[in-house]
C-alpha cells in the first residue's frame, strides 16, 4: 500500500476512534515499543490509560462528532512523513443549537 494511503487510513482511524473512544482501535495503531530509529512521546498505556478523560469532558460538552478536514503531508524521508491534521468538532448545545469548532495547530487557520 503506497505511503499517503496509509496515511489517509490511519487518520479514517483516529476520527472513527474519536468519535467512539474504540481504545482497541487506538491500541492498535501505536506499537508498544518505539521503533529503535523512531522516536515516541509517551507510553502507549499512560496514553491509552488517560483518553477517557478528554472524551469525557468533550461529552460533557456535547461533543457529537469529529471529522478529519484535511490533512497535509510533507515527506521528511523514505521513513518519516510530518503530517498537519485540522478536523471539525460538532457540538450540540443544551439549547439544541449546533456548534462545530475547526482544531488545527495553534496560530494556523484550519481548512
Amino acid at each position: 500500500m503506497k505511503q499517503d494511503n496509509l496515511i489517509k487510513e490511519f487518520f479514517e482511524q483516529v476520527e472513527q476512534a474519536s468519535n467512539t473512544l474504540d481504545l482497541e482501535l487506538i491500541d492498535s495503531q501505536f506499537a508498544d515499543q518505539p521503533d529503535p530509529n523512531g522516536t515516541r512521546v509517551v507510553e502507549k498505556q499512560k496514553f491509552l490509560t488517560f483518553l477517557p478523560q478528554p472524551q469525557e469532558f468533550f461529552k460533557s460538552l456535547g461533543h457529537q462528532s469529529t471529522k478529519v478536514l484535511s490533512l497535509d503531508e510533507t515527506r521528511l524521508d523514505d521513513q518519516y512523513t510530518m503530517v498537519k491534521a485540522h478536523f471539525l468538532m460538532t457540538f450540540q448545545k443544551s439549547s439544541g443549537e449546533t456548534a462545530e469548532a475547526k482544531v488545527a495547530k495553534k496560530g494556523e487557520t484550519p481548512k
